[in-house]
């Protein structure tokens, strides 16, 4: 397991799914890197079972679609 900390945006609508070990949430973020002199988006899929984490779902900014 990786831990990481990043600021970035949510692409979707984050989901809860209901795993063989637990609840966890799922989610894919834009973050903004550098890369030669120019801003360029890396896209992170993020997944969290932490129940704090779990949470976030109902504050998600927009549908999926």
């Amino acid at each position: 397991m990786i831990y990481s900390n990043f600021t970035g945006r949510v692409a979707k609508k984050a989901k809860l799914i209901d795993g063989v070990n637990g609840q966890f949430l799922s989610m894919d973020m834009a973050v903004n890197d550098y890369s030669k002199g120019e801003e360029v988006t890396q896209w992170v899929r993020v997944q969290s079972s932490d129940p704090a984490h779990l949470k976030l779902q109902s504050f998600s900014p927009r549908d999926a679609s």
